[in-house]
């Protein structure tokens, strides 16, 4: 990424290192390493809601709660067990295997009118007890299945 910012900016490396750029006019510019490396501090998707107590036993954060979901083929609204702190596309792959075998893709979740995105925590959009998440269902195409559907 730094490599593509000093090559879009026009800065020749003379020395063979990216430390040390010059621009048209000579003017010298470092680039700190850290910004030459790869990041150490990025938390993986696998990581994320989790965490591990000095024991080692995982310890989930945020509060779990139960939060009512209305599909749009049925009228009733069905109750379900979340953690504050889960994505939304955790959320509609739990809600696949549980609850309806209906695809995380095929799913979209609205709260307040608004679309919840796959990569939103919970928590960003304070869902109390007693409120309702609607997930729009995409119709299935006439004559294909889940399973032989093109991935």
């Amino acid at each position: 990424m730094t490599l593509r910012i000093i090559i879009q900016v026009l800065l020749p490396v003379f020395a063979g290192t990216l430390l040390d750029c010059y621009d048209e006019l000579g003017t010298r510019y470092q680039v700190p390493p850290y910004c030459l490396s790869p990041p150490l501090n990025l938390i993986s998707d696998a990581e994320l809601g989790k965490d591990e107590d000095k024991d080692g036993a995982t310890v989930k954060l945020g509060k779990d709660v139960n939060i009512k979901l209305r599909f749009s083929d049925t009228d009733k609204d069905t109750k379900f067990p979340a953690n504050t702190e889960e994505t939304v596309l955790t959320l509609k792959k739990r809600v696949c295997q549980q609850v309806k075998s209906v695809d995380p893709l095929d799913q979209r979740w609205f709260f307040g009118g608004k679309l919840l995105p796959d990569r939103a925590r919970l928590s960003e959009f304070k869902i109390r007890p007693g409120y309702v998440i609607q997930i729009i269902l995409k119709a299935p195409k006439p004559g294909v299945t889940t399973e032989n559907r093109p991935a």
